[in-house]
Formats: structure tokens, sequence, C-alpha cells
């Protein structure tokens, strides 16, 4: 009886010590996901960040992404020639009657463009392009003192705009255009809804989940708060005399010092290491050239980060401070990989797995 139960028995060893060795490793892979939560305010550069690692850890973008990527780029043209128009306008600047119907066209009816063939559109931009009153605009933008003009909104979107899809306009008017890594690095697209990168880093697997900036989107945010290793939360710091598009009434940079404190405090998140991204570091200290960051923070003269190291003096965890160009490609490689160093050597330690 016992010899014929012999081989049962040890089949059912067998089979226990499988399922154990299997649940040993799927915990010491778990051990091994890390999931980052990329939060910050809108028009932060958070999303341009999440861009970088598709580029620098996963491969980057396809083709038919890339093809896609065309519209929005295109999109992003015909908006920036949108704001030059407005600030023409608001400026007073003088427009020769040849130059008047697409100038009104693109301040009251946009969506005529964004609507037409594409033939169409890349005539009118290229010939708006050499618009004296186009030319005039620019030249006043980029007097280095003319603090009046620049503290106008939409002459600072044109600025920055210009540098990145302006100059490169008879590229992207091409018939032939297709977008690069460098285009979707530069463009501009609102995010919505939470979107997860993952991707190898080391011998870990890092989940990076980005989600939308906007007020109306942060009520989103806390479905995400579980099982996070940590947070990365991204703050320009060239936005301190700019103000939300959806709430024009608050600073933004002000917003983003607010939500920083915000998630720091947060209590599902007081577990999870903390890393901050000080962004737009060169638009920032271009800035300061012009507009005196003590205009619209009165406590503080030049350094940004003195802001948001405020906000941690009482904080019982470190949060690790870096400066960032999310643009730079070379840049966020670095930072980034001393970021996901000093997130995995805590995870680690928390794990056990050291």
């Amino acid at each position: 009886m016992g010899a014929a139960l012999c081989g049962p028995m040890k089949a059912l060893d067998e089979e226990s010590r499988k399922i154990e060795e299997e649940l040993r490793r799927e915990r010491y892979e778990e051990k091994r996901r890390v999931k980052i939560l990329l939060l910050g305010s809108s028009d932060s550069g958070k999303s341009t960040i999440a861009k970088q690692m598709r580029i620098i850890h996963a491969s980057g973008f396809t083709e038919s992404e890339l093809i896609n990527f065309k519209l929005f780029v295109m999109n992003n043209v015909i908006e920036c020639f949108r704001q030059i128009s407005l600030s023409i306008r608001k400026l007073k600047i003088d427009v020769p009657s040849t130059e008047a119907g697409l100038v009104n066209k693109l301040c009251k009816t946009p969506e005529e463009i964004l609507n037409a063939e594409q033939e169409e559109q890349r005539r009118d931009l290229a010939a708006m392009r050499s618009f004296a009153c186009v030319k005039n605009l620019l030249a006043r933008v980029d007097e280095i003192n003319l603090e009046l003009i620049w503290n106008e909104y939409e002459l600072k979107a044109v600025h920055l705009t210009y540098v990145s899809f302006l100059a490169e306009l008879d590229r992207i008017l091409a018939a032939n255009y297709k977008p690069t890594n460098k285009d979707v690095i530069h463009l501009r697209a609102s995010t919505t809804g939470v979107h997860e990168i993952a991707f190898g880093f080391k011998k870990y697997v890092i989940r990076l989940i980005d989600v939308g900036g906007q007020k109306s989107e942060r009520r989103k945010w806390i479905h995400c708060f579980e099982n996070v290793t940590a947070v990365l939360f991204v703050a320009s710091l060239s936005c301190y005399d700019m103000f939300l598009e959806d709430d024009p009434k608050t600073n933004r940079l002000a917003d983003s010092i607010d939500l920083f404190n915000q998630m720091l405090n947060n209590k599902y998140l007081l577990h999870c290491s903390f890393i901050l991204f000080l962004n737009k570091k060169d638009l920032f200290e271009d800035k300061l050239r012009r507009v005196r960051l003590s205009k619209y923070f009165r406590a503080y003269k030049e350094n940004g980060m003195e802001m948001f190291q405020e906000e941690t003096k009482d904080c019982s965890r470190r949060v690790y401070v870096h400066f960032t160009n999310a643009i730079d490609t070379s840049n966020i490689d670095i930072v980034f990989s001393a970021a996901c160093d000093i997130i995995l050597q805590s995870s680690l330690q928390k794990s056990g797995l050291t």
C-alpha cells in the first residue's frame, strides 16, 4: 500500500516544489519592476522627457508613428503663425494690404488653414514667412532688453516655437517631409489620460507612467498611485512670468510649487522616493536677463531652486534635485540614469535585495 502511494506522493511533492519555485521567481521579478510616476503641471516638459525615454531606451518611434506626427507638427507651425498674427495686431505693427488677408484669416479663422489642402497650407505658410510684418515682429522679439514685448504671452510662444520649427520651415513644408525624432521632441501637444512606457534599465524593468498635467486631468492621478516606487516631478523654471491657460489668474510656477508640495505630502506617496527635475534651465537663465524673477516672486532673486527647497525644508525624506533641459537628449540620458540609480538603490534596500 505504502509502495503504491509512493509514486503519486513524489509527483505531488515535485509539483509543489515547481509551484513554490515559480512563486519565488515571480516575487523576485516583481521586486525588479520599478514603477515611476511622472508628474508635473501643464507645459512643464514632462511629456518631452517621456518621449526622450522612448528614444533612448525603447527604440524610438516607428515609421508609422513618425508619419502620424506630421499632422501635429503642421498644426504647431500654424499655431505659431497664429500667435505671430495676434502679436502683430496687439503691437500695432504695420501690415501691408497684400499681407492683411492671411494675417486676418489666422487671427479670426485659423481653422480655414488647418482644414485646407496640404499644398495650400504649404503655400500660405511659405508666403507668410517672408511677410514684412512678420519680419518686423520677429526682429522685435529678438531685442534683448525689450521687456514689454517679452512679457506678452503670445510673443513668448512665438519665440520658443520659432527656434524649434520656423528655423526648419523649408524642410517641414517639403512635400516629402517626414518628422524626425528631434521634431517629435520639440512638438507641443497636451497630454490627456494616462500613458505608459516600459523599458529595461540595467537588470530592471522601468514602467514610466505619464499623466496629463492640466488641472482638469489631475483628479485622475490618484488612480495611478498604487505600487509606485518613485515620483519624478518635473517643474518648468522658465514659466515664472506666465499664467495657466485654464486659470489665467494663477502663475504657472506658483502652481507648480503648490502641486509639488501636495504630491510630496500626499499620504499615498509618502513611501516613494522623490526626484525633482527643475526643467528648462537654459530658457530660465536666458529669460532672467530680460525679466526679473523678483517681479513675480519678491522673496527670490535669481535661483528658482530655492523656491522648491523652501517646500522641502521640513520634509522628513530627502528630495533629489536635478537641473534639466528636456529637449537635450544627452542631458536627459545622463540625468535620468543618475535618478534611476538613486531610485533603484532605495528600492533594493526596501525590498531586502541588497
